[in-house]
């Protein structure tokens, strides 16, 4: 990160104080479009390989390059947080950026729906990817990620709001409806297509 902007996120940090805003400590970094498209893909700065998050890498890099998306930064829910500016925007365009990052990180810190979360996700996101890692070198790449692709398919099914243990969804009950019958009910009856 150049002086200049260094100078500047000094100034934003000591304004988001004097209003008494409250965020984690912010480390920003000044990455290349590459870096924070893998950032975004992985979804974080070190987690374990997966062939999914290559195909989300791809998707990203082809939205920036057809000109549908541009990404100025990504920040992190952590303590400390950790934002990501991008190399190509001007240093105007990363002031700015950085003022809405400690506006993010004072969310992050301080309203009620993040209190549940996970702020040291950095930290056990290495240390997951640093275990899935042990297990491709002791089982192979193809067991691990057939066991990986398992729980990705399974987690856009499940309500982690529920809990672990949790009773079993009531039965749908049926409604059964008397519908009077013309001479061109026939007609209108989904059985005759099947």
């Amino acid at each position: 990160m150049n002086k200049v902007l260094s100078e500047r996120i000094k100034i934003l940090e000591k304004m988001a104080e004097d209003i008494k805003l409250d965020p984690y400590p912010i480390n920003y970094e000044v990455v290349s479009q590459e870096t924070m498209l893998e950032v975004i893909s992985y979804g974080l700065p070190t987690r374990a390989r997966h062939w999914s998050y290559g195909q989300s890498y791809d998707y990203q890099k082809m939205q920036g390059e057809m000109g549908f998306s541009k990404i100025y930064e990504v920040v992190l829910n952590n303590n400390p947080s950790y934002a990501f500016l991008l190399d190509t925007n001007s240093d105007i365009a990363n002031t700015m950026v950085a003022a809405h990052v400690i506006g993010h990180v004072h969310f992050f810190k301080n309203n009620y729906l993040f209190k549940q979360t996970d702020n040291k996700m950095v930290y056990h996101a290495a240390e997951r990817a640093q275990r899935i890692e042990e297990y491709i070198q002791k089982y192979g790449i193809d067991a691990v990620e057939r066991v990986m692709d398992i729980g990705f398919a399974l987690d856009k099914h499940i309500d982690w709001h529920k809990g672990i243990s949790r009773k079993k969804y009531p039965r749908k009950k049926k409604y059964f409806k008397d519908v009077a019958k013309d001479e061109f009910s026939d007609l209108l009856d989904p059985k005759r297509f099947v």
